[in-house]
């Protein structure tokens, strides 16, 4: 989902390759270093910000530096610069020898076949199902022998922001790391081959067995893939087109009955931290394209075409509503009702839309809109309101309460269907899924711009698992009425009750923490998704813990501190641990997979993927 508090460095770096110059004389390196204290020194050496630091940046090529400036999302930010001038501080800032740049996998001894894709369980997509539940039954793990998990293989991946949750088919594990999809086997890690995406990608593929051995994926140029798993090559591309220069990709796909559904966001809500920017004008959306041939079957823009609302004081820059309610997580498909359900943003210009922090369903065949439940109103927020006296705040400035997590469709004891929900607020929502009325809330926490509930939740056996991040911020002050209590947290499914709360055992302060890499901070959330595996449950906290609990206690089996250096990964390049954030385990067979480090959000810095197994 998003990440609003990065001022000058928003959701950036799709990665563009262009010829790198040899390295500079001395005078260029003079001039780079006076650009970056001109350009890019008072956000990004600012230590209360949550803004990546330079030494994070570093961890990142040369290339992405140069794209995010050139053409990604920095580019507001970076008119003033020339193309050289972008190079060279893009060279200056990244210490990416060119040695570690280049992949040195391990290459499978064996050619992948169709039987290996038949072999074992699969993690089809973000959610291991069109129903968003997040669950593996097909697997050998369960809390008798979970204790015997140990880290096999890992895997060194690009940046230092990990955000593409990988799939499993069969033996064949799919990953993207920036603009690269690796292909390598679950057990070893070695590879089978590799694809190159466009442009940067940030989000999960999907698979559909009814589809045959093809996965889909979409990019930050809007271009949706169809690809090979045997042989990696690409079937065919097709452009989703962008309505705005603004509009963004980084829910992940669902794929059910030969319709891939994909969720539209906006980056303009950081954008709108220039004051001369017209805010705003871009909502989010859904998308439905034809997984045979590609071609686009509607899309729905969540809010109307915006229009001007009046002016901003004092720079007289027009402003421009409704905008915002950007779909950053991945929508649930019903094929049975016929239905697609989602969550929404806040909105980015006052007034604030009555679509914004709502849960949506359209109808699967049209795009049209069944109903909506709006459960935060009057919420207009942009990264102009984290700036004092920054005009293109608007005048509602938040709370910036929206629905990142994406929507479950579960059956109640009485085998009704509800539609399961959790907002940054801390609240949790069970709603009819054929009328949209609440049937029941429940506050798990605090809440606040990173959550609440942030990216996910599980659910198995009537019980809903959700992960509460309650990270501070200080413009979330009016929401303090409660203390933190981030933990992860057990729902009954009929009632909102809770059943129990598993809070983390690591405590950054007390344990003192510092991050391995750059300057991001520690924190003791949990904002990554769960999943659950039989009776256990595994998640993972912003200080770098990785836990399995029992799903019907709530105790902990087992736990593993990510938070270290990997010196001998399978691709042969330097990698660290830090904050696991964004993206949930994924469970196969044996073997449970997560990825360590994100710098967003003041983070630590981290680029590691791991790979564990009770075998």
């Amino acid at each position: 989902m998003k990440n609003k508090f990065l001022l000058c460095f928003f959701l950036f770096l799709p990665i563009f390759i262009y010829s790198l110059e040899p390295p500079e004389n001395p005078k260029n390196v003079i001039k780079a270093k006076k650009l970056i204290e001109k350009n890019c020194s008072s956000c990004h050496t600012n230590q209360s910000s949550e803004i990546p630091s330079l030494e994070d940046l570093s961890l990142w090529s040369e290339e992405a530096l140069y794209f995010s400036m050139d053409s990604g999302k920095m580019k507001p930010m970076s008119t003033n610069l020339s193309k050289e001038e972008k190079k060279l501080i893009a060279r200056t800032i990244s210490n990416v020898n060119t040695s570690d740049l280049k992949d040195t996998p391990e290459i499978c001894n064996n050619k992948l076949n169709e039987v290996d894709l038949l072999t074992g369980s699969d993690w089809t997509g973000w959610g291991n199902g069109a129903f968003n539940k997040r669950k593996q039954d097909n697997t050998s793990i369960n809390s008798n022998n979970v204790t015997k998990l140990k880290l096999k293989w890992s895997f060194a991946l690009e940046g230092g922001n990990s955000r593409s949750q990988p799939i499993i088919i069969g033996d064949l594990l799919l990953i993207p790391s920036s603009r690269t999809l690796y292909a390598l086997d679950k057990r070893t890690g070695c590879q089978y081959w590799k694809f190159s995406f466009d442009s940067y990608i940030s989000n999960s593929l999907v698979y559909d067995e009814k589809e045959g051995f093809y996965a889909f994926a979409f990019d930050h140029d809007f271009l949706v893939y169809k690809i090979d798993l045997i042989t990696g090559k690409r079937i065919w591309k097709k452009s989703l087109g962008k309505e705005s220069e603004y509009d963004f990709a980084t829910g992940s796909l669902s794929l059910d009955d030969s319709i891939l559904i994909i969720p539209l966001s906006t980056v303009e809500t950081a954008v709108a931290v220039n004051p001369a920017h017209p805010c705003c004008t871009s909502s989010g959306g859904v998308a439905a394209v034809n997984a045979k041939n590609g071609d686009l079957l509607w899309r729905h823009r969540v809010l109307p075409e915006a229009k001007r609302v009046g002016r901003v004081m004092p720079t007289f820059v027009k402003k421009y509503a409704p905008a915002g309610a950007s779909v950053w997580n991945t929508p649930g498909i019903d094929k049975q009702s016929r239905s697609i359900f989602f969550g929404t943003g806040q909105s980015t210009q006052s007034p604030a839309s009555e679509f914004s922090d709502a849960i949506i369903v359209l109808d699967l065949d049209t795009g049209q809109r069944k109903w909506a439940t709006q459960t935060t109103s009057g919420d207009a927020h942009n990264v102009a309101c984290e700036v004092p006296m920054n005009p293109n705040c608007p005048d509602e400035d938040g709370p910036d309460l929206d629905f990142g997590a994406g929507v479950i469709k579960e059956k109640n004891s009485k085998g009704e269907d509800v539609l399961l929900s959790g907002q940054k607020s801390g609240w949790i929502y069970s709603m009819n899924q054929d009328s949209g009325e609440i049937i029941w809330s429940t506050r798990v926490g605090r809440g606040g711009k990173l959550g609440g509930i942030h990216f996910g939740m599980a659910t198995s056996k009537n019980l809903l698992f959700a992960s509460n991040s309650d990270r501070y911020v200080a413009s979330d002050e009016s929401l303090y009425e409660w203390k933190p209590q981030p933990g992860l947290y057990a729902l009954d499914i009929d009632t909102g009750e809770i059943k129990w709360a598993f809070k983390p055992d690591f405590i950054c302060k007390r344990d003192n923490r510092q991050p391995l890499f750059g300057k991001g901070s520690c924190s003791d959330g949990f904002s990554a998704p769960p999943t659950v595996a039989n009776d256990v449950i595994f998640v993972g906290s912003l200080n770098g813990q990785f836990y399995a609990v029992n799903s019907e206690t709530g105790t902990k089996l087992w736990k593993y501190d990510t938070f270290k250096r990997y010196p001998d990964t399978v691709n042969k390049k330097p990698a660290v641990g830090g904050s696991i954030e964004a993206q949930g385990p994924v469970v196969s067979d044996s073997w449970v997979y997560t990825s360590s480090g994100y710098s967003i959000n003041g983070h630590m810095t981290g680029n590691i993927f791991l790979a564990f197994s009770i075998e």
